[in-house]
């Protein structure tokens, strides 16, 4: 699939009952919608500022507005968008084209409410405003209540409710654990990898929770929905700079990692990990 009117392409969601695979457009500001075979079908806009991440619940399709820091849930069936929570936009070095990846500061963030409101022409009160949330980058939809959203420069991951944006928990927090720091791609954790991460909460074996990939600390963590975080144990020299995380539902430990620093996608598997599922068995070697 290449185009031309697309420029960095980004995210990716695809809607298999309509035969459609979403791309996230970081350049041109808007999410592509393409066939099964490659041919570009429409496109949603919803005032976008550097898209990201994307997430598929039903027919609601989430999308990480980078910039201006703001989760849009687009409607497929009317393709109409809405600011399901916004926070503090990130700000920009033009000098040095770089973002800058400045600290939590509550008061100025709740000061700049009413202002980030006006420049979107919402109503202040249309859409929770969430002082954590600056700068979303990768979503997972969690059951179908809960949004996980990932944020490097804010160095957290945050849970929302699906239908009203509100924050429900900062599940992650960089800034308090050095081997969390830059927490970016997220995804749900099945039972088997779950149960390889070594906390001190007494979970069941059939609990899940939420892997997290943090760039910084070369660390790839579960979060347990029972309670606790801890990471997992991989082993491997090129893990440097985990970006990305997918897990493959049909093979239950299964773990792809994508290693940015490395320019490596690395494959693990816990399924024989047996009773001391801490330590982990990598029986695959792979890099793509």
């Amino acid at each position: 699939m290449k185009f031309d009117f697309h420029t960095g392409a980004w995210g990716l969601a695809s809607h298999a009952a309509r035969g459609l695979l979403f791309v996230s457009s970081f350049g041109s500001d808007e999410v592509l919608a393409f066939s099964e075979g490659g041919d570009f079908r429409y496109a949603l806009t919803g005032d976008l500022d550097c898209p990201e991440g994307l997430a598929l619940n039903g027919d609601q399709l989430y999308v990480a507005s980078f910039l201006d820091s703001r989760i849009v849930a687009f409607d497929l069936s009317t393709r109409r968008g809405r600011t399901l929570a916004l926070g503090p936009p990130v700000g920009v070095d033009y000098e040095s084209l770089a973002f800058v990846p400045a600290a939590f500061d509550e008061p100025a963030a709740r000061a700049a409410r009413q202002r980030a409101a006006e420049m979107w022409n919402e109503d202040a009160e249309a859409a929770p405003f969430v002082d954590r949330l600056r700068g979303p980058e990768q979503l997972v939809v969690i059951g179908n209540a809960t949004l996980a959203v990932s944020s490097l420069h804010n160095d957290s991951v945050l849970t929302l409710d699906l239908v009203t944006g509100e924050l429900i928990e900062v599940v992650v927090d960089g800034a308090a654990d050095d081997e969390l720091s830059g927490p970016l791609g997220v995804a749900s954790a099945g039972a088997a990898v779950a149960a390889a991460a070594d906390t001190d909460e007494d979970c069941s074996d059939d609990d899940g929770g939420l892997l997290v990939a943090s760039y910084r600390s070369d660390v790839v963590s579960v979060v347990r929905n029972c309670g606790g975080v801890a990471p997992l144990q991989l082993s491997d020299r090129r893990l440097r700079g985990p970006v990305a995380i997918a897990h493959d539902v049909e093979d239950p430990g299964s773990l792809y990692v994508g290693a940015y620093e490395a320019s490596a996608v690395l494959y693990f598997n816990v399924s024989d990990a047996g009773d001391d599922a801490a330590l982990l068995r990598r029986v695959a070697d792979r890099v793509m």
